[in-house]
């Protein structure tokens, strides 16, 4: 069960980068707009703001999710799982975004 949560967390890590980094590509050509509140102020101050943050806080909660994994094995399992099943549709908008834009070219 370890290996498994160990294996989520590595792939979401790959999910917040790649929602990062779309994210910050469709906002920036101004072809969609960002929603969050926060993220539009950190996207307002730089993008590259934006960028670091997002990612040092998805990488810090991953962090803390690995660390109470060992003392919360139900729970962080249970987190662990919805929240890659968000990144999951999150990634999906990001693909069905993608084909809509090149079929519209």
């Amino acid at each position: 069960m370890k290996k498994n949560i160990f294996i989520l967390l590595v792939l979401l890590f790959f999910l917040n980068l790649a929602d990062a980094f779309a994210t910050y590509y469709w906002v920036t050509v101004g072809i969609a707009e960002e929603l969050n509140p926060v993220a539009l102020a950190l996207l307002d101050i730089h993008p590259y703001v934006f960028l670091f943050v997002k990612c040092l806080f998805g990488s810090l909660s991953l962090v803390i999710l690995w660390h109470l994994s060992k003392q919360y094995k139900k729970i962080i399992s249970i987190v662990t799982f919805s929240w890659f099943f968000v990144y999951i549709l999150v990634f999906i908008y990001h693909i069905k975004f993608i084909i809509e834009y090149f079929k519209n070219l």
